[in-house]
């Protein structure tokens, strides 16, 4: 069993606990740092993400709406559509 399978089966264990009126201070607690610092994570890819964009439009002056539709143009016309 993965990391990730045995994580989810420890939430589905929690879920049932809650589901039958269990209720820990503590776990409310760690469930919203844990999704803190995850939002967190997840806009900092984003930000990295949307810098590499950025420095990749500003090389090959071309948006990104730009090269989408060159690319899909391209793929069309490759198998004559």
């Amino acid at each position: 069993m993965t990391a990730s399978q045995q994580t989810l089966l420890k939430i589905q264990s929690l879920e049932q606990l809650y589901r039958t009126g269990y209720h820990s201070d503590t776990i409310d607690t760690t469930i919203d740092k844990l999704i803190a610092i995850e939002h967190t994570h997840a806009k900092q890819v984003l930000a990295r993400l949307e810098a590499t964009l950025h420095r990749f439009e500003e090389e090959y002056k071309l948006s990104s709406e730009d090269f989408f539709r060159t690319l899909i143009d391209l793929i069309q016309s490759e198998l004559n559509i």
